[in-house]
Parts: C-alpha cells; sequence; structure tokens
C-alpha cells in the first residue's frame, strides 16, 4: 500500500497536481506511507465517510473513527486517511490528510491474523484524535461520487496493484500445484482448524485441470 500512495503521487504529479509532491520526496528519503481508508460496513468507500473529521484553528484536523485493513501497521510512519468534516460552515466535505505515527493519537489493535492473511499486518487502526497538520491536508471533498483527481488515482492504482498482487499469487499457485497435486495436507496449521478443508475444496479445479494435463 507504500505503493499505492507513491502511484496515486505519481497520477497526480503526471497531470499537473502537486499537491501530493511530499509523498514522493519523503518516500525517496526512507518514509513509509500506508493506506488508511477502509472503513467496517462503509459501501460508500470513497464516497463517504463514518470517521470524524474536526477541524484545527490552524487549518489542520483531527480525525475520529476506526479504520479496517490499515496496511504496514508495525513500520508505517505516515498514515493516509480520509474521513467527513460536518462542522465547517461549508460542510459536509470529505477530508483527506496524512498523519504521522510520532504524533500519536491513534490505538493499533493486533487483530490480524498473519497465518491466516498477509504478513504485512493490516490492523485495525482506531483514531482518537490523530492529527493530520495544515500542511499534510491534501483534499477537502463533497461527498458521494466525484471526479477530483485524487479518487480517480487513488482507484486506478489500488485496483491495478491489488490485481497485480493477486496475479502473481495465482501465477505462483499454479507453479508450485503440479508438483504439491497428491501430496498429504496433514501438516497444514492455521489459526482457524476449518481453514484447510476449504483451502483443499477451492484448489481441487485446479488440480483437476493440471492432472488432466
Amino acid at each position: 500500500m507504500h505503493l499505492v500512495w507513491t502511484g496515486i503521487a505519481k497520477t497526480l504529479r503526471d497531470r499537473g497536481d502537486d499537491s501530493l509532491k511530499f509523498v514522493l520526496r519523503e518516500a525517496a528519503a526512507g518514509e513509509v506511507f500506508a493506506f488508511g481508508l477502509s472503513e467496517a460496513g462503509n459501501d460508500l468507500v470513497l464516497f463517504g465517510s463514518r470517521t470524524q473529521a474536526r477541524p484545527e484553528p490552524d487549518g489542520g484536523y483531527r480525525f475520529f473513527g476506526a479504520k479496517i485493513f490499515t496496511s504496514l501497521s508495525p513500520a508505517w510512519t505516515w498514515l493516509g486517511t480520509m474521513g467527513l468534516d460536518t462542522t465547517s460552515a461549508d460542510g459536509p466535505k470529505i477530508v483527506y490528510g496524512f498523519i504521522e505515527r510520532t504524533g500519536g493519537g491513534f490505538e493499533i489493535r493486533e487483530d490480524w491474523d498473519t497465518l491466516g492473511m498477509r504478513a504485512t499486518q493490516s490492523n485495525t487502526t482506531v483514531l482518537d484524535g490523530a492529527l493530520a497538520r495544515a500542511d499534510r491536508v491534501v483534499r477537502w471533498l463533497e461527498p458521494g461520487p466525484n471526479p477530483d483527481p485524487l479518487v480517480f488515482a487513488i482507484f486506478a492504482n489500488f485496483e491495478i496493484l491489488l490485481a497485480a498482487v493477486y496475479t502473481g499469487v495465482g501465477a505462483r499457485l499454479l507453479g508450485v500445484l503440479p508438483r504439491d497435486v497428491g501430496q498429504s495436507a496433514d501438516g497444514w496449521l492455521a489459526a482457524d482448524g476449518g481453514v484447510g478443508p476449504v483451502v483443499i475444496v477451492g484448489v481441487q479445479p485446479g488440480r483437476e485441470c493440471v492432472a488432466a494435463g
């Protein structure tokens, strides 16, 4: 997801928008940018938010709410997030900003099953007044579908990179499946004991395809 943010920044810059140029500059210097947009029960995705964005007098925002699948939980130095500002005179607005890890105001819940899911630990992050400074607030958008280039850039980079990852996973599976067909699954271990049989059922069509040549 670090690459999602750097990809977003490049997509915007290619279109004459330098609002995220600090992402490219600081990523090159070693900063790690995490993706903190997803919320449980928010079917509107980028078009709405259950997180509160409360304005500060200096133009910054404090965020209050829970973000799920927060990428790179143990390692990020900046968290890109969003919330809904309902208190400003021109609200409601969806506010996008970046929170610095050293600023606090959040709790990371260690609720990620690394064995059952990817190893980068996308834990739930509870924002409780985490501050995005004024110079790290990058958008104020109307709720609902929006033609803003940031929205396009987020969807474009997220979908392309996600597809690339899972295409790679699928290619790897097809690479090792012929070798492993017929081997016992007795040695499998998962936090949820019901995972093994589900996986076996899921790969059975692939096994049959390989067996058929």
